[in-house]
């Protein structure tokens, strides 16, 4: 889970950037970063760290531009770092992108762009956006995203824009991640959550699976990218919400507290956790290649622990009968908090 941004209109596009990041700051703590496109350059800044680590590096280099997007990362491919921080840029440098999802096919995407000539600079699967439209740019930035967005599968919500188009941004959804457009007064905003809107406007659009958008000050057309003409057009007038939440009731998503939106959220995050995991045959075994141990290694496995806290400690209370029942292995369970300082016995082989 991560969380975008984006701005354009007639005000400093840097200061609403980093309020709307500092309200999705749950969405993501590993890095952050904002570009403002300024007389067709990016102020581009980037950091490991949290929202306020990047509002450090920012306060100091006030610009002026009036459109702009930004990222505050939870990582999935690569990890935590500067080089890895959204947003990402094209070869060029003339393209930069923020993305909150994955992309799935992204390592035969990256081949076939390093062999065209393609030079990547981090370990992260967004930046294959960013070549994706690179290659297929051609004086028209819609179509460009449109194209890319045909080419990638998986689940995400991407924000584009461009040095040579610096009065809109494009928007784009693909699966579940929510993407949100607020309507304003000679400015249009975008963000992951409605909470980083109400501070400008109440009235939103909330992108579907399949939209592209592309956002000027003035206006906001979508259409469906899947439709290879439907760029270029206008496909039907989408009806504005109206939300009459306060900013505080709409962190909570509608529900009336916090842990029910979290226990209503549980399917889509076990969902989104498990997506570019799980094979596409339900007969084919899973592989986590990132936790580099062997099948030999798991079936040596004689105990487990779980360490958590919070909800999480009592989600594993639940989980402890589960793996216990199909494993026929103990499992104990630790709050996290404590683990640290008690001096566990770990068993090693």
């Amino acid at each position: 889970m991560c969380g975008i941004v984006g701005y354009v209109g007639h005000k400093e596009a840097l200061s609403i950037l980093m309020d709307k990041l500092r309200m999705l700051t749950y969405r993501g703590y590993d890095s952050a970063g904002i570009a403002v496109s300024k007389n067709g350059r990016f102020y581009l800044r980037k950091c490991k760290g949290k929202v306020s680590d990047l509002e450090a590096i920012v306060d100091a280099e006030r610009d002026s531009g009036t459109i702009g997007i930004g990222h505050t990362r939870w990582a999935t491919h690569g990890p935590p770092s500067t080089r890895n921080a959204h947003p990402h840029v094209d070869c060029s440098g003339q393209i930069a992108v923020v993305q909150n999802g994955i992309v799935e096919n992204f390592w035969e995407l990256k081949q076939e762009l390093i062999e065209a000539g393609h030079t990547f600079q981090s370990d992260t699967d967004t930046e294959v956006i960013a070549h994706l439209v690179e290659e297929y740019y051609d004086d028209n930035l819609t179509t460009a995203v449109a194209l890319a967005m045909q080419r990638m599968k998986g689940a995400m919500a991407v924000l584009v824009m461009h040095q040579g188009e610096d009065d809109r941004l494009v928007a784009a959804k693909m699966d579940s991640p929510p993407l949100i457009i607020g309507l304003g007064r000679g400015e249009n905003h975008v963000a992951s959550d409605i909470p980083a809107l109400l501070h400008y406007t109440n009235k939103i659009y909330v992108l579907e699976d399949g939209e592209i958008a592309t956002i000027t000050r003035d206006s906001v057309i979508i259409s469906n990218y899947k439709e290879p003409k439907a760029p270029d057009r206008r496909l039907y007038e989408r009806k504005v919400i109206v939300v009459d939440w306060s900013p505080e009731v709409a962190q909570k998503g509608g529900f009336p507290h916090y842990m029910l939106k979290e226990i209503h959220e549980q399917p889509q995050t076990v969902l989104d956790t498990l997506r570019g995991r799980l094979p596409e045959r339900a007969d084919a075994p899973i592989e986590l290649e990132e936790l580099n141990v062997t099948p030999e290694e798991i079936a040596a496995v004689e105990r487990m622990t779980f360490v958590a806290c919070g909800t999480a400690y009592h989600a594993c209370l639940v989980a402890k009968y589960a793996f216990e029942q199909a494993l026929r292995i103990p499992v104990t369970v630790d709050i996290g908090s404590e683990y640290r300082y008690r001096q566990p016995i770990i068993w090693a082989q």
